[in-house]
C-alpha cells in the first residue's frame, strides 16, 4: 500500500511539473520566454512566433507593445486582388485576402467587386483629403484595407492587429504595394489594461 502511495505521489509531481512547463506563458504572463503566442484562425491553433518575427518595444510608461517586423521577407502565397474604388487622386491597392469561401463578407466582396464598405471608405478618403496633416491609427486592421488606402495619401499608419493570419496577409500586402516605410504594425489586442491573454 505504501508503495502505491509513493508511486501515485511521484506521478502527481511529474504531472504537476509537466503542467507548469506546458502552461508557463499563461501562468506567468509577466515573464518573457522568448516566444509570442498569437491565435491562428485558419488552423484553429496557437502559433508560436520567435523574436525574429516579433519584437517587444517598451513604452514611456514601462509597458510593452509587440511590433511585427514588416521588413522581413514574406514567402506566403495569397490571393491578392486589386481594389476598385477608382478614385482620381490615388491608385488602387493590392490586398491579400482569405479564401472567399470561408470569409464571404470581407474577402468575398474584395475578390468579387474590389470593394468593402464603399460608402465608409469614400467618407474615410474624403477625411484624409480634408485633413492633410494627419496620420492614421487603424485599430483592428484585419486585412488592412484602410491602412493601405491611407498610405496612398502619404500618411503614416499605426496598424493594430492581433490575429496571425491577418498579420501575414497584411504583411504581404504591404510588400506588394511597397509601403513598408509608411506603416508600423503592432501585433496586440486593444484593451483597458495591459495584460497577456490566451
Amino acid at each position: 500500500m505504501k508503495l502505491i502511495k509513493r508511486y501515485s505521489f511521484i506521478l502527481f509531481l511529474l504531472f504537476l511539473v509537466y503542467f507548469l512547463i506546458s502552461n508557463k506563458n499563461r501562468l506567468f504572463p509577466r515573464l518573457v520566454f522568448g516566444q509570442f503566442h498569437l491565435v491562428s484562425t485558419d488552423y484553429n491553433q496557437t502559433v508560436n512566433l520567435r523574436q525574429s518575427q516579433l519584437y517587444q518595444h517598451e513604452t514611456s510608461k514601462g509597458s510593452f507593445i509587440t511590433l511585427y517586423d514588416i521588413k522581413q521577407d514574406n514567402e506566403w502565397n495569397f490571393q491578392c486582388p486589386k481594389t476598385r474604388y477608382n478614385e482620381n487622386d490615388i491608385q488602387d491597392v493590392k490586398i491579400c485576402i482569405y479564401d472567399p469561401q470561408h470569409d464571404e463578407h470581407v474577402s468575398g466582396q474584395l475578390n468579387d467587386h474590389g470593394k468593402w464598405e464603399p460608402v465608409v471608405v469614400r467618407s474615410f478618403l474624403r477625411l484624409l483629403r480634408a485633413l492633410p496633416n494627419t496620420h492614421v491609427i487603424d485599430i483592428g486592421a484585419n486585412l488592412g484595407l484602410y491602412t493601405l488606402l491611407a498610405t496612398q495619401y502619404d500618411r503614416h499608419v499605426i496598424a493594430v492587429e492581433p490575429l496571425y493570419d491577418s498579420l501575414i496577409r497584411l504583411h504581404k500586402s504591404i510588400q506588394l504595394n511597397n509601403v513598408q516605410h509608411q506603416i508600423t504594425l503592432v501585433a496586440n489586442a486593444i484593451g483597458t489594461k495591459h495584460e497577456r491573454l490566451t
